[in-house]
């Protein structure tokens, strides 16, 4: 375990600017355009769900995602407030399985992040209000997510202190555990 940044991760998630325009009634910016972020990543899938997330300050969510076989994307950005947004890479081949990085993001600054399959997400919101917006390529079952503990060994350290969790994030087993289990490999 161990962190990185985010443009250490070969073929893992990227932050991407959103074409945004302004004039004197407010501004417009374009979220999610596919020809634009296939430039990225060919292989890029249609989205199939879109969720929004109201945050309170400190609120931790994460790590979530599924196995690199389960195809599963993700495009984040937050549209009010900031975030700290986490990535965990689970690809079981990949040199920087375990390790983590962090971003920054703020929802006056237009950008997104394209999640490819194979690495897990995690985010606290770091204003009294945060709002974000996600969407997947494939819909919401609980069977098919990994959740990772999100406070495990050097990772509590990546997050603002007293973090507010769910039940669900506080039982979350370790990455180890996930690994022992034969959940995920290494």
């Amino acid at each position: 375990m161990g962190t990185f940044n985010l443009s250490d991760f070969e073929d893992g998630p990227k932050i991407l600017p959103l074409k945004s325009f302004a004039d004197s009634r407010g501004s417009f910016s374009m979220i999610y355009q596919i020809s634009e972020l296939r430039k990225q990543y060919t292989d890029l899938p249609e989205l199939r769900q879109l969720n929004v997330i109201r945050a309170r300050n400190r609120s931790l969510r994460g790590f979530h995602g599924a196995v690199e076989a389960a195809k599963h994307w993700k495009v984040v950005t937050c549209l009010a407030g900031e975030v700290i947004e986490g990535f965990l890479d689970i690809r079981s081949e990949s040199k920087s399985f375990g390790m983590v990085a962090t971003v920054k993001f703020r929802g006056i600054e237009p950008q997104i992040i394209l999640i490819p399959p194979g690495f897990a997400h995690a985010f606290q919101s770091l204003s009294d209000e945060t709002i974000s917006l996600y969407a997947t390529n494939i819909e919401y079952k609980d069977q098919a997510e990994i959740d990772i503990q999100v406070l495990d060994g050097d990772w509590a350290n990546l997050w603002e202190a007293s973090p507010i969790l769910s039940q669900r994030d506080k039982q979350a087993p370790t990455l180890e555990a996930l690994i022992e289990e034969g959940r995920l490999a290494k």
